[in-house]
């Protein structure tokens, strides 16, 4: 298949995300494997060799999708913080709500250490990681400020510096993974079943459940345990 080069940025970057765009949407039809370069060229109407041009493997464009995903959160969570006093209840939906919304967090976060990173290039991958903490801190950094304005407030926190804070919100996303992963899907045997009732999890309930434990344990003074 013969493909015009993209000849200027902007084009480069449209042909970059029809690679994306269709890598993802193999992958939701899929049973969980990534497609193949060739099904992805074929799906974005692409020629094989472009492909190359933009990524070296097939897990290289599902670290772009996972990084773009990561992004896309941490603005979202920014947003929320964005008020000078700390709503934990409020960040927690938020932070719930924006994983629940884009499966790319969940499902690429599931398989990063055990799928993505194996055929990635070590500079690609080092890349991705410090940006992704260099996100945890920066968000870490508001959380200490908003929680530092709570107390000032009133409220029966306690202080918490970025490094604890961005591993709190690190501990939430695991927590998070954690729970999709065992969490039943409707296909699955006894799904339906009222044995297996009391102990099906529920991806968003039980997450928010985890994370205001969490929450609790790192922000609230030990002699005070008010809801949030």
């Amino acid at each position: 298949m013969a493909t015009l080069r993209a000849r200027d940025e902007g084009q480069k970057l449209a042909r970059k995300h029809t690679l994306m765009d269709a890598g993802w949407s193999l992958f939701l039809e899929s049973d969980g494997n990534l497609p193949s370069v060739a099904q992805v060229v074929k799906k974005a109407g692409l020629a094989k060799g472009t492909f190359y041009l933009y990524f070296k493997t097939k897990e290289e464009l599902f670290l772009a999708l996972l990084s773009d995903a990561v992004e896309r959160f941490f603005d979202k969570i920014k947003d929320e913080l964005s008020t000078p006093s700390i709503n934990v209840d409020s960040l927690i939906d938020t932070f719930v709500k924006q994983i629940s919304e884009d499966q790319a967090l969940t499902r690429l976060g599931c398989i990063m250490s055990g799928v993505i990173e194996q055929n990635t290039e070590e500079n690609v991958l080092l890349h991705f990681k410090l940006k992704m903490v260099q996100m945890l801190f920066d968000v870490g950094e508001m959380i200490s400020v908003a929680v530092e304005n709570a107390i000032k407030e009133g409220k029966p926190y306690n202080h918490i510096d970025k490094g604890t804070a961005a591993r709190l919100v690190l501990r939430s996303y695991a927590a998070f993974v954690g729970v999709a992963q065992m969490a039943p899907a409707p296909n699955n045997i006894g799904y339906d079943a009222p044995e297996f009732s009391p102990v099906k999890l529920d991806i968003q309930a039980d997450t928010k459940a985890i994370m205001r434990a969490l929450w609790q344990e790192a922000i609230l003074a030990c002699d005070s345990k008010p809801q949030f």
